[in-house]
């Protein structure tokens, strides 16, 4: 069974294939899980890991966009992971991995919203335990600029049920809010990518770039 993850309205879907051992393949159907707070959440950046160990189990990290200050989608970004163990018939979730940073969530705070720290670019990777990983970008700070960010990771080992603290893995200078000169478009987000050694020698160590 192969899996991959695409943007669904207001949620994220995933949608299954197979191959059929002629060298042929198909996507046979698809699961969507939508935000809990629909319309007032968006999901965005959604990425997915399968085991290879047939036990079935796969999850997808995605950026999700909350309600604040009275307004939908107007969040900072909170890290949240989408999961299943029966090869993608049923899935539960959200849990959050790391909640919205957003500076001020009183409404009635004339500076509400104003300011929060960016969370984007998430991605997981399963260990040779089970063990889930999940990296992505923290920062910088929006509202009055910054360009100090992080890349972070955080483990379950729990079957992603609950997450831990996450690690600092390097400190990063974000174009984010300090884009090219000239260049068009001041969204430039440093997209981590997380793998696990799942044998050999090295087995459980884990790669970030």
């Amino acid at each position: 069974m192969h899996l991959k993850t695409t943007g669904a309205d207001l949620g994220a879907s995933v949608h299954r294939g197979h191959f059929d051992g002629l060298g042929g393949f198909a996507f046979q159907d698809v699961r969507t899980f939508n935000a809990p707070n629909a319309p007032n959440d968006f999901y965005d950046k959604e990425a997915i890991a399968t085991s290879k160990d047939l036990s079935g189990a796969g999850y997808v990290s995605l950026t999700n966009f909350i309600k604040v200050c009275g307004f939908p989608q107007a969040g900072f970004g909170q890290i949240e992971v989408w999961r299943t163990h029966d090869g993608g018939n049923t899935w539960s979730g959200p849990v959050i991995v790391s909640p919205d940073m957003t500076d001020i969530t009183d409404p009635n705070n004339p500076s509400c919203g104003s300011g929060g720290v960016l969370q984007q670019s998430s991605v997981p990777a399963i260990g040779p335990n089970g063990e889930v990983y999940v990296a992505w970008q923290l920062g910088p700070h929006l509202g009055p600029t910054g360009t100090s960010a992080q890349i972070v990771v955080a483990r379950s080992l729990d079957g992603g049920a609950t997450f831990g603290t996450p690690a600092v893995v390097a400190n990063i200078n974000s174009m984010r809010n300090d884009p090219p000169v000239g260049y068009n478009r001041d969204r430039i987000n440093d997209h981590p990518r997380v793998a696990v050694a799942t044998s050999g020698s090295f087995k459980g160590r884990v790669y970030v770039t």
